[in-house]
């Protein structure tokens, strides 16, 4: 199954099952291990990257979409070249998400999260 395929078989999450910390794999990028970092996103509505596991950086917002939820980088603690981007996101299964990274409104390229904590 293509990652299209696989993302538009997916559910759309709630910002719940989004709690935790995840671990990102980009797809289609020459990156050691395709690997950005970790990811911790946050019940409430918001997150932030961890990079290397504890440097803080792209705050975002969790928002509603059509048939996916929105990361949106558009936060006031983000430089401005970060605030064009928007990562939409399914979930597979509870603890595997898909998704698809957006700058400026054009998609560059897929990625997966993996949970690897659930937080309360």
């Amino acid at each position: 199954m293509s990652r299209k395929e696989e993302f538009l078989h997916a559910g759309k999450p709630t910002v719940v099952d989004l709690n935790g910390l995840w671990q990102v794999a980009a797809h289609g990028l020459v990156t050691p291990s395709n690997r950005f970092g970790d990811v911790k996103l946050i019940a409430d509505g918001s997150g932030r990257n961890l990079l290397l596991g504890h440097k803080k950086w792209g705050f975002f917002t969790i928002e509603e979409g059509d048939d996916c939820l929105v990361l949106n980088y558009d936060h006031p603690r983000n430089p401005w070249l970060l605030r064009n981007i928007r990562d939409y996101v399914r979930l597979v299964e509870p603890d595997r998400m898909i998704g698809r990274f957006y700058y400026g409104g054009i998609p560059f390229f897929w990625f997966s999260m993996i949970r690897l904590s659930q937080e309360d």
